[in-house]
């Protein structure tokens, strides 16, 4: 598998109130322009997780 290609399909979300949609930075993405009469609000952020001190795998 490549990053930005999973199994080569799309996937379509309808956005609604509340919703959070979160995927990997390295995944190919867009959004269609935006044409309704409201404001769109975009938030973007990074998030890493850090195995805590002594966690063992598994």
């Amino acid at each position: 598998m490549l990053p930005g290609d999973p199994f080569n399909e799309s996937i379509r979300i309808r956005p609604r109130p509340g919703l959070m949609v979160l995927f990997p930075g390295w995944l190919k993405h867009f959004v269609h322009p935006h044409t309704g009469t409201g404001t769109r609000i975009s938030i973007a952020f990074n998030i890493a997780y850090k195995e805590p001190d002594g966690a063992k795998a598994g």
